[in-house]
């Protein structure tokens, strides 16, 4: 968008119809999201998902993991096609008119690895602090338990001279009077079946962390929403700073593709995890609420003075919400274990859907509102050029 540099008499009505089109863009993004964030919880009581043997979970498991590298495919697209030019061409605007300096290196670029990087930090930050909370509950609780486990296990095994974890396991675990009478070499036997029992849960007692265990889930959700809605919230941000109304169309049309399959597995992952109904709901709720709330952010940045003056924070923001995608792409969406052809093959058709759209509205823009901008921007690189 080069609302930049439009004379004023096209900018008012503009204007209106861009603000119109994001206040809708807000709307339909918080219902939506809503919507498919509950679905997964009517879902799971009409199919039984959890309680179903494992095949069924699987498949469903592939649907979504197809879901998810569509709207990867499509925020890639989004991301490299669209935003990243148009950031490149906004930063190049406000370098012509001196509002910024010129940069020795690229600046749209730059810009989209810094705020790949703010977004590392933050989740490392979370996660720092989810591996504390949960290094605390769980010392708090072995600490009693252990001590019994070991008293347990040392009188028992004092009599062949080795105490091993397996042994502590067991004890804790799945041994009954009657095996502990028998001794050790039913133990031995028993550790199989202690083993499949446990699954590989590193704390010793089972029963007294089960409560910690909802609460640590619970929390772990809720950093998985928390994280999410950073990148919504940016995303809402770049619809939010987009500068006419085609603009806003498309890009609210590749944050919602994505945004829409997110709601649904984070209904999912709230499913599976058993969270609590009432916790669930206020997750679903901020994740569907904070794509609006970027956009009301991006609508201020952008309303903020008169144009020149507002678009440098803009043209920044909006670079580093480009990051942010990125970030979404290939750790959210495309990394894990997404392997497999179907998978591929959604992601190419995403890429090729938001690619269609962007030669359609691109194609537009060339001969209407946005036609003026680009030849100026492309003037300007020839002028740098000649330098």
């Amino acid at each position: 968008g080069m609302d930049v540099r439009e004379g004023d008499d096209q900018h008012g009505d503009d204007v209106d119809g861009v603000i119109v089109a994001k206040a809708t863009a807000m709307v339909i993004l918080f219902l939506a999201s809503l919507l498919f964030g509950l679905v997964p919880f009517k879902l799971a009581k009409w199919c039984k998902w959890v309680d179903q043997d494992t095949g069924r979970k699987s498949k469903t498991g592939k649907t979504i993991g197809a879901l998810l590298c569509f709207g990867g495919g499509v925020l890639l697209a989004t991301t490299f096609l669209h935003l990243l030019p148009e950031v490149g061409d906004n930063i190049k605007a406000l370098e012509d008119q001196g509002l910024l300096p010129e940069f020795p290196f690229h600046a749209a670029e730059f810009l989209m690895c810094l705020g790949f990087f703010l977004m590392c930090l933050i989740e490392e930050i979370i996660h720092m602090y989810l591996r504390r909370s949960q290094r605390q509950s769980c010392a708090k609780n072995t600490a009693v338990a252990t001590e019994t486990a070991f008293e347990r296990a040392s009188r028992r095994s004092f009599r062949n001279g080795s105490i091993s974890t397996t042994d502590l396991v067991s004890s804790t675990d799945s041994i009954t009077q009657k095996q502990q009478i028998t001794g050790l070499d039913s133990v031995h036997a028993q550790i199989p079946t202690g083993h499949t029992h446990l699954h590989g849960h590193t704390h010793l007692p089972q029963a007294s962390t089960e409560p910690e265990d909802i609460i640590v889930s619970s929390l772990r959700g809720l950093l998985v929403v928390l994280a999410l809605s950073v990148h919504e919230l940016f995303e809402g941000l770049a619809v939010g700073l987009e500068s006419s109304a085609s603009n806003v169309w498309y890009m609210f049309g590749a944050v919602a593709a994505h945004k829409l399959v997110l709601a649904f597995c984070v209904g999912v992952e709230l499913v599976v995890t058993r969270t609590r109904t009432y916790l669930a709901a206020i997750y679903v709720v901020t994740f569907a609420a904070v794509s609006p709330i970027g956009i009301g952010i991006g609508i201020g940045v952008s309303a903020a003075g008169d144009a020149s003056s507002s678009s440098v924070p803009a043209a920044i923001l909006q670079g580093l919400a480009t990051g942010t995608l990125l970030y979404v792409i290939f750790f959210e969406i495309l990394s894990k274990d997404r392997s497999g052809f179907i998978r591929y093959l959604a992601t190419i058709l995403g890429f090729a859907l938001m690619f269609g759209l962007q030669f359609l509205t691109g194609h537009e823009h060339s001969h209407g509102d946005d036609g003026h901008g680009h030849s100026h921007s492309r003037n300007g690189r020839a002028m740098v050029h000649k330098k």
